[in-house]
């Protein structure tokens, strides 16, 4: 154990909850502070991975599309070449 974990095994209950509350605001006020810019940041990125990969997939899609066309272009050339 971390000599701070047993630090707080003699307080009274309404001490633990006044340290709790002011571990909170703290957390609040560093939150808060936070600058907003990066938050911004963050999200402009994850939007542009999402309209990436959707590019990428949607790529992908059309080359197994044209792939399937040319296999298709192809049977029916070799089936009319059978029929003869």
């Amino acid at each position: 154990m971390k000599p701070n974990e047993t630090e707080g095994a003699g307080k009274t209950p309404e001490e633990l909850v006044r340290y709790l509350d002011l571990e909170l605001a703290n957390l609040r006020a560093r939150k808060k502070s936070a600058d907003p810019r990066n938050r911004a940041a963050i999200l402009m990125a994850a939007i542009l991975f999402i309209f990436m990969g959707a590019g990428v997939a949607i790529a992908i899609l059309l080359q197994k599309a044209n792939e399937r066309r040319q296999e298709e272009k192809g049977a029916h050339v070799t089936n009319s070449a059978q029929q003869r």
